[in-house]
């Protein structure tokens, strides 16, 4: 069959065109749902802003019996909230002799030796008759504000609570060494067996407080939150073909 000058142009073409269409179908590569999933996520993004806030606190451990015949050992741990920061704990070791005897004189002080541990590192005070013994660690180094990107304000907390996780509590070791200051002969007359000794805890903790973004119209919708208290694309080119395959954009 021969055909016409301008049925030749035509038919190259028609084949040059369905040639192109097929390459552009080849090369597009339609987003997956997950794509579609992460761009939406990330266009729903909003930066929150976090400030911490200092904040302090102090409980009585307990008042032991600490005998002459025996150490007191014990271990205790302090916890602030998921997601706080302890940066310093204080741990007071305070007592008073209360069996002396002497009239000009006070006889049979009792001698207190207090040793602290805390994350290996140990410290040890000697006082007679009395004392009021502190003994003072850092744990953490105090946090800076900052900022994280979240969909919404849920997702950013938990950002942080993941961020800073084992950063709130500390354990400490205590013992306790009394040394009797009675002597051999007054074993019969009003014995001294040992001294209550008050153990109690100071310590200093930070808190994040999240502030929500404004709005895009400008209004204000600012709003913190907090923890308290002790005891966290498609490929353009690819497009263009597919609409060239299917005549789209054909003149």
């Amino acid at each position: 069959m021969n055909l016409k000058k301008n049925d030749k142009i035509i038919l190259i073409v028609g084949v040059v065109i369905l040639i192109v269409a097929g390459a552009g179908i080849a090369l597009y590569n339609a987003p997956s749902s997950d794509d579609a999933t992460a761009d939406t996520d990330d266009a729903n993004e909003m930066e929150y802003e976090y400030t911490w806030t200092q904040r302090t606190g102090s409980k009585t451990i307990e008042s032991p019996m600490v005998s002459k015949d025996s150490a007191f050992e014990q271990s205790y741990s302090v916890d602030a909230p998921d997601g706080c920061v302890l940066t310093q704990v204080t741990v007071n070791i305070d007592w008073i002799d209360d069996n002396t005897f002497g009239l000009i004189r006070t006889k049979g002080k009792d001698t207190l030796t207090a040793e602290v541990s805390l994350e290996g590192k140990s410290k040890e005070e000697t006082s007679e008759m009395e004392g009021n013994h502190s003994f003072s660690y850092n744990v953490n180094t105090m946090p800076q504000d900052g900022s994280v990107d979240a969909t919404t304000e849920s997702e950013a907390k938990s950002e942080l609570d993941e961020e800073f996780m084992d950063q709130n509590s500390a354990d400490f070791d205590v013992t306790l060494n009394i040394e009797t200051g009675e002597p051999w002969w007054r074993f019969l007359l009003n014995r001294d067996n040992g001294n209550t000794v008050d153990i109690s805890v100071d310590y200093t903790y930070y808190t994040h407080e999240l502030t929500e973004p404004d709005n895009d119209d400008g209004g204000d919708d600012t709003k913190t939150t907090g923890d308290d208290d002790v005891t966290v694309s498609s490929h353009q080119l690819g497009e263009f073909y597919v609409n060239l395959a299917y005549g789209r954009g054909m003149i």
